[in-house]
């Protein structure tokens, strides 16, 4: 049997030979195009299909508007500002788009010399929200907002930040 999805590439399926199983599934695009492979945040409509054992006619199912999301979306941090000199309290200002696995979001300071310290934040963030935290540098792991620290201070230096 042919199968053309609309818009997309002919294809041939054959039940009688499928080695798996008499049931297969047809993915395409919501452009038309087959995909090999999923493409993040892009919707599918999905076709299960199948011939019984007896040869009866093909019947089938589809369900359209199947978003496959196998990609973290880049957060964004928009203070501080690099090339500038901060003090206590340092005001942290972030965005990430999606809802973050639980324990996942942590802030990454790393200086001049290499070292890192780690911020591990609290699930204030339910996605596409900005976030602004108040980070005591004397006391890293006190300040709301942070649920452990691999160190409790920061200390002079030129820092690099990643959220």
């Amino acid at each position: 049997m042919v199968l053309k999805p609309e818009g997309g590439t002919s294809f041939t399926w054959d039940p009688a030979t499928d080695p798996a199983t008499s049931a297969s599934t047809f993915v395409k695009s919501s452009n038309g195009s087959l995909c090999p492979t999923p493409c993040d945040a892009t919707s599918f409509t999905v076709t299960l299909a199948y011939q019984d054992t007896l040869g009866n006619a093909l019947n089938s199912t589809q369900n359209t508007g199947v978003v496959v999301d196998t990609l973290t979306r880049t957060p964004q941090l928009t203070a501080p500002l690099g090339s500038t000199a901060y003090k206590s309290p340092l005001e942290v200002k972030y965005k990430i788009p999606e809802v973050p696995l639980a324990n996942s979001v942590a802030l990454v300071f790393t200086n001049s010399s290499g070292d890192v310290v780690y911020a591990n934040l609290t699930d204030a963030n339910n996605g596409d929200n900005e976030i602004t935290l108040s980070l005591d540098i004397f006391d890293i792991t006190a300040s709301s907002g942070v649920r452990q620290a691999t160190q409790s201070r920061l200390f002079d230096g030129i820092y690099s930040v990643h959220v």
